[in-house]
């Protein structure tokens, strides 16, 4: 079974995930507000192989104020950045993108990430950084490494 990056591209920034051929990811991002998440976007995608290489469907949620989560782009992307189709409403559109490539299971980001990363329903992490951010990562291994430092599921 394949091991993949997974890139993604939202409001300057880029959230990547190591995840496993055709098994569902999620990745959560947001903030604690006290002990309670407050959650900004919601990342989900499937990888997998096809004959051409590499590719995922990829879709990007946004919470809005009153923390209902609306889809804001997805697509198929395979591997260099491929833009994600916007929602019309939703808003930053334009700067939301994915790409795909595969990780050597060897690697040691590769082999840290699939060794400690849990598979399931409930296979989840939740990884506060150092400014009362948060990631969760379900069957993956995730970092938002520019706006949630210090916050990573990777081992």
């Amino acid at each position: 079974m394949g091991v993949y990056k997974v890139v993604v591209g939202i409001e300057g920034r880029e959230i990547d995930a190591i995840v496993r051929a055709g098994v569902p990811g999620t990745v959560e991002l947001g903030h604690f507000e006290g002990d309670v998440r407050r959650p900004s976007h919601r990342i989900v995608f499937v990888p997998g192989q096809e004959c051409a290489g590499p590719s995922a469907w990829v879709q990007i949620g946004k919470y809005d104020e009153a923390g209902e989560l609306l889809v804001a782009a997805e697509g198929w992307v395979s591997s260099g950045p491929t833009k994600l189709a916007g929602q019309s409403g939703i808003g930053g559109s334009d700067s939301l993108y994915a790409s795909i490539q595969p990780e050597d299971p060897a690697s040691e980001r590769g082999s840290e990430c699939t060794k400690n990363v849990r598979f399931g329903a409930m296979a989840c992490c939740t990884s506060k950084g150092a400014n009362g951010c948060y990631v969760t990562c379900c069957n993956s291994c995730c970092a938002d490494p520019t706006r949630c430092p210090g916050a990573s599921c990777c081992g």
